[in-house]
């Protein structure tokens, strides 16, 4: 690091604006070099005018309350969560007489949480899948390989498992988290 480099890091551990690990850890410097503890003596001199020209100032009364509901709010299950109305969001066709409704993707898991809707007699050919697939039956029936699903009924399918086909007789809602796709 340049001496030049060094002296802004002091002006800013003065001026208060060196933050977090930064800060802590031209603290811990600054505790050990002599030459550091005489830069940071020479911006507090600087500085130390200003400081005798400015009136301190009292905060009005319920500003930290105030930035602290803010703060709250900013954080709060409400401003994190994603929310997807029945009435939202968009069908796309996958397949003949399958539809997609895609709810949420999360791409650094590479997975997505969406619907599929059948229609009647619509099918899905046999495929695979990278990572695991959680279906939950909604409405409906599916048939998956020779295995029949209902409402309530939900399937794992581990990752690198070959999917068979799977077909609705009457039609079906699925909720499924996959591989986005």
């Amino acid at each position: 690091m340049t001496d030049r480099d060094m002296d802004s890091l002091a002006a800013e551990y003065v001026l208060g604006t060196l933050a977090g690990n930064e800060r802590a850890q031209f603290a811990e410097t600054l505790a050990h070099d002599p030459a550091l503890e005489k830069l940071v003596a020479e911006w507090e001199q600087r500085l130390a005018p200003l400081d005798e020209r400015i009136e301190p100032m009292k905060p009005p009364a319920g500003l930290w309350a105030k930035i602290d509901a803010e703060v709250d709010e900013l954080t709060s299950f409400e401003a994190n969560a994603i929310n997807v109305r029945a009435s939202e969001g968009d069908w796309q066709q996958l397949l003949e007489g399958i539809d997609k409704k895609i709810l949420f993707r999360d791409p650094v898991a590479g997975t997505e949480s969406y619907l599929l809707r059948y229609a009647p007699g619509a099918s899905i050919p046999a495929h695979e899948h990278r990572l695991s697939e959680h279906c939950l039956m909604l409405e409906g029936d599916v048939t998956v390989g020779d295995l029949r699903l209902g409402p309530g009924d939900f399937q794992a399918i581990p990752a690198g498992t070959p999917h068979p086909a799977t077909m609705s007789e009457g039609g079906a809602l699925v909720f499924i988290v996959g591989e986005i796709r």
